[in-house]
C-alpha cells in the first residue's frame, strides 16, 4: 500500500514548473499590460533559476517566441510545448506527493478554471501532458482541487479555507469528506479550516494569499488595517488560527496586507506578501510599490533565518490575479534512505 505524504515547500527541490505568459484571449492579462508583467515574470524566473533547475511551458508559438528572446542567456530552464489556458500552474498543474518516505509521485487533480469562471480545458490536461516530459507516476482522481487552497507543514497538517473547499462551483461536499479525500491521497491527517479568503479573489479564497506554514509548527497569517474590507473576515481567521495554535501548539505571526487596489477596469486586486515562493536557497516576496513592503520582508526573513529572502517586483503581474506562488509549482527532490 503506497502511503503518501505532502511534502513542505521549504524541503529539497528537484525542480519548478512555471508557465510563460501568454497573449491569447483567455490570459488573464489580456487587454492589460502583458508586457510589463512578463518583465516581472522574468526576473522570478532568473530567481528561481539560480536555486533550482525550472521547467518552463509555453503554450503557443507566440509564448515560446516572447520566452526565448527575454530568457536569453539564462541557464537552467528546459522548455516544454504544450498548450495552455494560461499561466497558474499552482492550481492547474499537478501536485507531488512522497509515496512510501522514498518515491516521488505526481497527482492529478480536475481543474475547472476556479468554480467554471475562466476557460479551463487545455489545463485541466496539464498534468498528463507533462507525465511524459517530467517522469514521475502520476494517479488522476476525479475530485476538483487546486494547488494554491491548500498549504503544508509536512508533517500531516494542513491549511484551507471554507470558502474555497466546500464552494459547490468545485463540488457538493462537507468538511469530513474533503478531510477523508486529502488524507487518502495526500497523507493529510489534519486539516485546519479558515472560514475566509479575501475580498475580491476570484479563486474563492485560496490560502495561499491568507496564511502560510513557514516551519512545521509556525504559521504567517495576514492581518490587515480596520478600514480595510478584509478586516472582519481577517479578524474571525485569526481567532481560529489561535484557538488551533493553543491545541496544536503552533506559533502564529501576523504578516502585513497591501491595501487594496484596482484593476484598470476598476475591479479589486488580490495581492498578498503570503503569496511568496520558497526555492531551495530563497524566498521570493512578491513586492506591490506599497509602504509596506518593506515589513513584509522583514517579518518573512525572521521566520526563515536560513535563507535569503528575495522582494521582486509583481504589481503587474497581480493584475492578472494572482502572485509568484500562484504561477510556480515545485517537485520535490527524492529523499535519500538515510534522510
Amino acid at each position: 500500500m503506497n502511503i503518501p505524504r505532502l511534502p513542505a515547500e521549504w524541503e529539497p527541490h528537484e525542480a519548478t514548473i512555471m508557465a510563460w505568459p501568454m497573449e491569447n484571449q483567455d490570459s488573464s492579462w489580456a487587454g492589460l499590460e502583458l508586457a510589463k508583467a512578463r518583465e516581472e515574470f522574468r526576473q522570478l524566473v532568473v530567481a528561481i533559476s539560480r536555486d533550482e533547475p525550472v521547467h518552463l511551458l509555453l503554450g503557443d508559438e507566440q509564448a515560446r517566441s516572447s520566452a526565448l528572446s527575454d530568457l536569453r542567456g539564462v541557464d537552467n530552464i528546459t522548455f516544454h510545448d504544450l498548450p495552455l489556458n494560461d499561466c497558474w500552474v499552482r492550481d492547474s498543474g499537478p501536485i507531488f506527493v512522497e509515496l512510501n518516505s522514498q518515491e516521488v509521485a505526481a497527482t492529478d487533480w480536475q481543474f475547472n478554471g476556479w468554480g467554471n469562471r475562466f476557460p479551463f480545458q487545455k489545463d485541466n490536461e496539464l498534468p498528463q501532458q507533462l507525465s511524459s516530459r517530467i517522469p514521475h507516476p502520476i494517479t488522476s482522481f476525479s475530485w476538483v482541487l487546486e494547488g494554491g487552497s491548500i498549504d503544508a507543514n509536512g508533517q500531516g497538517m494542513a491549511l484551507a479555507t471554507e470558502s474555497c473547499l466546500l464552494n459547490p462551483n468545485r463540488q457538493k461536499t462537507n468538511h469530513q469528506e474533503v478531510e477523508s479525500v486529502l488524507q487518502q491521497h495526500l497523507g493529510i491527517k489534519t486539516l485546519l479550516w479558515l472560514p475566509f479568503g479575501l475580498s475580491g479573489d476570484h479563486t474563492d479564497g485560496h490560502i495561499d494569499n491568507i496564511a502560510r506554514f513557514t516551519s512545521k509548527t509556525q504559521i504567517l497569517t495576514v492581518a490587515s488595517h480596520k478600514s480595510d474590507i478584509n478586516a472582519l473576515q481577517l479578524s474571525e481567521n485569526h481567532k481560529i488560527l489561535a484557538a488551533a495554535a493553543t491545541q496544536h501548539e503552533l506559533t502564529i505571526h501576523s504578516l502585513p496586507l497591501p491595501h487594496q487596489t484596482k484593476n484598470p477596469r476598476q475591479e479589486p486586486l488580490t495581492q498578498s506578501y503570503a503569496n511568496f515562493y520558497i526555492t531551495n536557497n530563497s524566498v521570493l516576496v512578491p513586492q506591490f510599490d506599497q509602504p509596506t513592503d518593506e515589513q513584509a520582508l522583514e517579518i518573512i526573513q525572521q521566520c526563515f533565518e536560513d535563507r535569503h529572502i528575495q522582494g521582486l517586483p509583481s504589481r503587474f503581474i497581480s493584475l492578472g490575479g494572482g502572485s509568484f506562488h500562484c504561477l510556480t509549482q515545485q517537485i520535490p527532490a527524492k529523499r535519500n534512505k538515510n534522510d
